[in-house]
């Protein structure tokens, strides 16, 4: 299984708590079909406490059976995360291989 996880710091006048759930709940919704027939794993989340909002603003962690799984489910993940990505000042992405 692989972890693809996504962080993404918005700039100032997106960050607020209001944009930051509406901005979350948004990619939920794009990427739920993808979890409903192609058997992805989806978390979404905004920061829970005051160190992690100082650092990020959204968490976006999709996981899927294989590698190959993931370079298919590119497209996907552009579309989810555009508006997320244009109203951003940093975003980090990785993929970790579940043990």
């Amino acid at each position: 299984m692989i972890d693809r996880v996504h962080l993404f710091k918005l700039r100032d006048a997106h960050s607020d708590a209001p944009t930051r759930d509406r901005l979350a709940e948004d990619i939920h919704a794009k990427l739920l079909p993808h979890v409903k027939t192609k058997g992805w794993e989806l978390r979404v989340g905004v920061p829970a406490g005051l160190e992690a909002a100082k650092a990020w603003d959204l968490y976006v962690n999709v996981a899927f059976e294989s590698s190959a799984a993931e370079v298919d489910a590119q497209s996907a993940l552009d579309d989810a995360l555009a508006t997320v990505r244009d109203r951003s000042e940093v975003e980090k992405h990785w993929s970790f291989s579940r043990r």
